[in-house]
């Protein structure tokens, strides 16, 4: 494999888990999810999968997820 392909599979990693971290730790400051819901939440999102039982409750915490579903479907 080229090696800039390797870098570019190194840059989606990193900004993957930059954006997953940040929407664990979002939704536990918006929602006070604790860490395992705020994970399979924002991994919900990412996916695009949506799963009826889980929504979020707060003003903020709607506009924080339509602002990772943006951000989900641009790096994926």
């Amino acid at each position: 494999m080229p090696k800039r392909h390797i870098v570019q599979i190194r840059v989606l990693v990193l900004l993957d888990s930059i954006f997953v971290i940040g929407g664990i730790f979002g939704y536990m400051a918006l929602e006070s999810l604790t860490f395992t819901d705020a994970l399979l939440r924002t991994l919900l999102t990412f996916s695009t999968l949506g799963y009826g039982e889980v929504t979020s409750q707060s003003f903020m915490g709607k506009w924080f997820t339509i602002g990772l579903i943006v951000v989900g479907v641009a790096v994926i």
